[in-house]
């Protein structure tokens, strides 16, 4: 992770706080979730889908002549992990 992306993480936890969105979730023993609803659950997959799907809509309007393909949480793991092989990850470990 690199130290943008890390300060990102710590922003998104500030603002929740700021907003208070505490999440006291426990999920297959994680938590302290970065990525929360207004009622500090950790967001579903769906939930995701649809702000991606918002964000895709709302810059292909604007921008038609470098409209964004479709997006999804799905899509981005799979980028995320062919990024991290490209640059020279080991398999078994990604």
């Amino acid at each position: 992770m690199s130290q943008a992306v890390y300060q990102a993480f710590i922003d998104v936890k500030e603002q929740n706080m700021l907003l208070g969105r505490r999440s006291k979730a426990e999920i297959d023993g994680f938590r302290n979730f970065v990525f929360v609803s207004k009622n500090g659950q950790p967001l579903a997959v769906n939930a995701v889908n649809n702000f991606l799907a918002n964000i895709e809509r709302a810059y292909n309007r604007k921008h038609p002549e470098t409209a964004i393909p479709h997006l999804s949480a799905h899509i981005l793991r799979h980028t995320g992990c062919t990024l991290l092989a490209t640059a020279g990850m080991d398999v078994k470990t990604l």
